[in-house]
């Protein structure tokens, strides 16, 4: 039984690269021109956005220094991972009200570097703060005993010393730039700035399957040489936070603080007023109940799913080889995921096509945000329980189900809220609007920017309500196991 699931996990994760390969005849060259000019361009916002997000992620890290509360950092490092953390078209929409409110340009490169930065600086912030304070504890504090001076002490021992996690993070956030969709696709303007985008032309506007299926090669060579450059950098015990006085710069909180504040303020604009709009609109009012209905089943049906395939990495991971496999495994882009499934699976609804494809993308992020480490944790009950001969299913359900499920739950929550804001995989395998992030994009084209305001937030709102209701289910059983 556990081999039988363990293969069809596998083969659920690998779907895409499958039905690919099936078409393999179908492969042909795509225009060389574009595809360096593109390639080209991809490369350059993909470098100018992790190299600023590096930039003020570092400025934000030293900023976190400066706070001595547990409370207050904790507040602060949330409130840095929020734009990673919702749905990156509510990002694009803020960004859009601001330089429309500003009556500056919305279009072009700028545009997607400044975007991007948003979404990633945080994140860099919050993971940099947790590898700095792993790694340079100690010289922070000999630092401080013997008077250095903050910038010497930055430049003569942080860089040095965190060169390697430095350039982990670049090829981090790079990576994620140069396979990113939706940024490029609304505000690239008319050259495509990102592969995926150009993958997404040949599929939508050319009907060309060969060519797009030609760069998704491309593409899937990029990404696997970045995976292959990419060192992991070692870490060693952590410290006391006290010794990190020395790096502590309370303006960097600020700057970081601020790029939240904004995402979080651009998406107001006229947020009553779309309201209003939308509901005089008898049009509009059926439009708005039906994708909310197509979102919230989106939503929930991904978060329920999210739980089961979790669970069942729960049982087949207490094998190291497949622990392994699934921490090392790359999910694809959003749109190649789409490219298969409109090739593999056009008898599906676009609903479930959606739901397999976000499964697909997010089912190995989630097993690595906190499966992993739980599984970890309870290792030495399962040998406990090899050893007294336990039989499998007795394991699982008296062993691994207690004490996983309720992470599970919570993993399950976080997936939900994603899935209420699913936009590329949606984009691709749809020729129509069906769902909040789609009609949000629709509306954003017409230019009804406090329409497509009042119809994110409904997305927000809808997704956040998935989020409570598996938040909720965990907190239940929690207490039901104590």
């Amino acid at each position: 039984m556990k081999r039988l699931l363990t293969l069809l996990l596998i083969l659920f994760l690998i779907y895409p690269f499958i039905i690919l390969l099936s078409h393999g005849y179908q492969l042909s060259l795509p225009d060389m021109d574009r595809l360096l000019v593109v390639g080209a361009w991809s490369v350059i916002q993909s470098a100018l956005s992790a190299s600023l997000s590096i930039g003020f992620g570092v400025v934000g890290c030293l900023g976190l220094f400066s706070l001595r509360s547990k409370l207050v950092l904790k507040g602060s490092q949330l409130a840095l991972m929020l734009p990673s953390f919702i749905p990156t078209l509510f990002v694009v929409l803020s960004y859009i009200n601001v330089l429309d409110f500003l009556g500056a340009s919305l279009f072009g490169l700028h545009s997607v570097i400044i975007c991007h930065v948003l979404v990633s600086c945080g994140l860099v912030a919050v993971l940099l703060h947790q590898q700095v304070s792993h790694k340079l504890g100690n010289y922070c504090e000999i630092g401080l005993v013997s008077g250095a001076g903050r910038f010497i002490f930055f430049r003569k021992v942080f860089l040095p010393l965190m060169k390697i996690e430095l350039l982990a993070l670049w090829f981090f956030v790079f990576s994620m730039c140069f396979s990113s969709f939706t940024v490029p696709q609304i505000l690239g303007g008319r050259t495509p700035l990102s592969l995926d985008v150009l993958i997404y032309e040949n599929i939508k506007i050319y009907s060309d399957m060969g060519k797009a299926l030609g760069v998704v090669v491309v593409q899937f060579l990029c990404v696997l040489t970045l995976v292959l450059l990419f060192k992991k950098p070692k870490v060693k015990a952590k410290p006391s936070h006290k010794s990190m006085k020395i790096l502590s710069f309370r303006p960097g909180l600020f700057v970081g603080l601020f790029l939240t504040a904004v995402i979080i303020f651009g998406d107001f604009f006229g947020v009553l007023t779309g309201f209003v709009k939308l509901y005089n609109s008898q049009i509009d009012r059926e439009l708005l109940l039906g994708f909310c209905v197509n979102t919230a089943f989106i939503s929930l049906m991904s978060g329920l799913l999210s739980l089961l395939l979790l669970m069942i990495t729960a049982f087949v991971c207490e094998s190291r080889r497949v622990s392994q496999l699934m921490m090392a495994f790359i999910a694809p882009s959003g749109v190649l995921v789409g490219f298969s499934l409109l090739l593999g699976a056009e008898f599906l609804a676009p609903e479930w096509r959606v739901i397999l494809g976000f499964l697909m993308i997010n089912t190995s992020v989630l097993y690595r945000m906190g499966m992993y480490s739980y599984l970890q944790l309870i290792r030495p009950q399962l040998v406990l329980a090899r050893v007294a001969s336990a039989g499998v299913g007795l394991t699982f359900f008296r062993v691994i189900f207690p004490q996983v499920f309720t992470k599970a739950l919570h993993l399950s929550a976080i997936a939900s809220f994603w899935a209420a804001g699913e936009y590329t995989v949606s984009t691709v395998v749809s020729e129509s609007d069906f769902t909040l992030a789609l009609w949000v994009k629709s509306l954003m084209a017409s230019y009804r920017l406090p329409e497509a305001t009042a119809a994110s937030w409904a997305m927000i709102f809808i997704g956040f309500l998935c989020y409570l209701f598996f938040q909720g289910a965990s907190s239940v059983f929690s207490k039901k196991t104590l």
